[in-house]
């Protein structure tokens, strides 16, 4: 099985830490949902959500904006502005990311 950058084995259900392959070096938090044996690259992805500003979209109605964002989003307000949060996933190789909890919640 494919190791995790502090050596700790990489388990489907762990939630980790590190950077993935298309988000320009962003650090990421979230649970691994696949891990592939036997592979040094691209062997596992990791689900997380993205969190982004609305943009002004003047007087579209939020049926427009559901089918720009293509998700149903969930948005919350904080000074002034609106943000959506959408899940996300991408892949990654295991030794980019770090153990915080496995999934039985135990810690490394």
């Amino acid at each position: 099985m494919p190791h995790y950058a502090d050596g700790l084995e990489a388990l489907t259900g762990d939630i980790v830490y590190g950077t993935t392959y298309n988000r320009q070096g962003r650090l990421v938090v979230g649970t691994v949902v696949s891990v592939t044996p036997g592979s040094d690259s691209c062997n596992c992805i990791v689900a997380f959500v993205t969190v982004h500003e609305l943009p002004d979209l003047g007087d579209r109605n939020w049926w427009e904006i559901t089918k720009i964002m293509s998700v149903q989003p969930k948005t919350f307000h904080s000074g002034g502005k609106t943000f959506v949060v959408e899940p996300d996933v991408d892949h990654g190789e295991t030794r980019a990311f770090s153990l915080i909890r496995r999934a039985d919640g135990t810690r490394p």
